[in-house]
């Protein structure tokens, strides 16, 4: 483990990623940043990485710091200055000595790539430096910057569609002057956003036919941006196989062969003086987090976030909890047919859009029903999001139909106060009263109360009588809940009449219920009823 101890860009990055999922601490990633600002090494692709590093801890931390200070360097990082007519850059050729193209590492892992001057791989890494710029130009104030950076990115995303796309192939050629694909050439624009829509089942298809013949094809580190366009593109079957094969090409060998820590190349075979302690082996450390589990800020410091587990047809359940600068995030996801569940944790002055798979625009959140928005990925992939999803913890599972039975509307609403302990009766049953305060759990239900506070349940907290034969009842009331004052004149029998209702409450808020028709000196009982509408 000794052969190597020189920092490299797109090493630094993936390593990044990954301590993110396991670790809140970003001192490490800058740190190394900053040292490879004096120190960038030989190949094109990797100090294009540098602009990726520094909008990463922007997005993890929410402070400008790197983009900021390092700004008039980030743009010199990605070779604009050798973009032709159109758009697209040139290389420098895979083959020559010194300070060149890469494109993957051993060169037996380049799944054959033919390099030629203008080729689709690193005009794929230039446009999403393009991309990323446009962002980081409008952050730091230079939003003449930012114009030309999009203007750019949107030339390229058209001229790479035509210098590169074959038709006869349904694929993309690795470069301007040969018929040659490779998983490659395919792979890096799907990760990077420069596919459209309508031909991402074809690249899809593409790199399904060639893992099905080679396997896993790209090394290590191109494993990295291959998984990760799979789970963009909502392949996610095929990038959770990737995953967990057990072939001499897979993470699973590293393990096999006795390392603890990621390996430089998938085996000795591959490359015989490769290292056990590698860090752009580290993949599946930040596409678990952000992909398996599904945790990706929307806003830059995770004010706001997504939360879309991609569990596939593969996998029943994940589970996992993610520090970020907010704190932690805890992610419970099971996965039966029709009945895809989540229970989350979300930290305070966070809020979460939940993207779940489903085939209606109906979810169940903590006991109630929430109408999303339904949509489809290229893949035919049907998608429910449901927005502004607080912090707390949170039950929401997908609903069979648009009308979910009180029962199961139940158990979703148990599901979010009692957790993991919601299948044990004795906490969590309808009967039970966890809180002792001599209101079951389903009366907590039907009244929107805190079942595990035993001072919060349905109880007038006022009663005012006026002249003219008015009398006011109030109640604490909760969100969801219908509130109705109700009479009548004896208790054997009762006959009750609604004489005031109050429209279902929008949140907490007081609840004032009145009876008019209180009237001379006969006796009258009055209650309070909720409903659950």
């Amino acid at each position: 483990g000794d052969r190597e101890r020189t920092p490299y860009e797109a090493d630094r990055y993936i390593h990044q990623l990954s301590s993110y999922g396991v670790v809140n601490d970003f001192t490490m990633p800058r740190c190394s940043f900053e040292y490879l600002t004096k120190h960038l090494t030989w190949p094109t692709e990797w100090p294009m990485h540098m602009v990726f590093i520094a909008w990463a801890d922007y997005q993890q931390t929410g402070d400008p710091y790197l983009i900021t200070k390092y700004y008039g360097f980030l743009t010199n990082q990605f070779r604009m200055n050798y973009a032709r007519s159109d758009g697209l850059i040139a290389g420098i050729n895979i083959n020559s000595s010194g300070d060149r193209d890469i494109v993957d590492w051993p060169a037996s892992d380049r799944d054959g790539y033919v390099w030629e001057s203008y080729d689709a791989e690193l005009n794929a890494f230039y446009y999403r430096c393009l991309t990323i710029m446009a962002q980081a130009a409008m952050v730091t104030g230079h939003t003449s910057d930012a114009t030309n950076f999009t203007a750019m990115a949107s030339q390229v995303y058209g001229s790479y569609d035509a210098a590169f796309w074959s038709t006869s192939s349904q694929c993309y050629i690795d470069g301007v002057g040969t018929t040659h694909t490779s998983v490659h050439g395919n792979f890096f624009p799907l990760a990077f956003g420069l596919v459209p829509t309508n031909k991402q089942p074809s690249v899809v298809r593409y790199l399904n036919n060639r893992v099905t013949t080679n396997g896993m094809v790209p090394s290590v580190y191109g494993a990295q941006y291959m998984v990760e366009g799979l789970f963009q593109a909502g392949d996610t079957d095929e990038a959770l196989m990737l995953m967990a094969t057990n072939s001499s090409r897979s993470w699973m060998n590293m393990i096999n062969i006795g390392s603890t820590i990621t390996a430089e190349a998938w085996s000795v075979a591959d490359k015989s003086n490769e290292d056990w302690n590698h860090a752009w082996g580290a993949a599946p450390g930040n596409l678990i987090p952000r992909y398996v589990l599904g945790l990706r800020p929307l806003e830059a410091g995770y004010g706001k976030v997504l939360i879309q587990p991609q569990l596939g047809q593969i996998l029943s359940y994940a589970q996992g909890t993610i520090p970020t600068i907010r704190g932690p995030v805890s992610i419970l996801a099971t996965n039966a047919a029709g009945q895809f569940q989540l229970l989350l944790n979300i930290p305070g002055n966070v809020t979460a859009a939940v993207i779940l798979p489903a085939t209606n625009a109906t979810a169940m959140v903590d006991g109630a029903t929430v109408s999303g928005t339904l949509s489809t990925d290229a893949l035919s992939n049907n998608w429910l999001t449901v927005t502004n999803i607080g912090s707390g913890q949170h039950a929401i599972w997908i609903s069979p139909t648009s009308s979910p039975t009180i029962a199961t509307l139940y158990n979703n609403w148990a599901s979010s106060w009692f957790g993991t302990n919601a299948s044990n009766p004795a906490i969590a049953g309808q009967d039970a009263d966890p809180d002792g305060d001599g209101v079951s759990n389903y009366n907590e239900f039907i009244a929107g109360t805190n079942p595990l506070n035993a001072a919060d349940y349905l109880q007038i907290t006022g009663t005012s009588y006026f002249p003219g034969s008015v009398m006011a009842i109030t109640v604490n009331g909760h969100v969801g809940r219908q509130y109705s004052l109700q009479q009548t004149s004896s208790l054997s029998p009762a006959s009750w009449t609604v004489v005031d209702t109050q429209a279902v409450s929008a949140d907490n808020q007081t609840i004032v219920l009145h009876d008019s028709n209180l009237s001379g000196s006969r006796q009258m009982f009055l209650r309070v009823a909720v409903n659950y509408p």
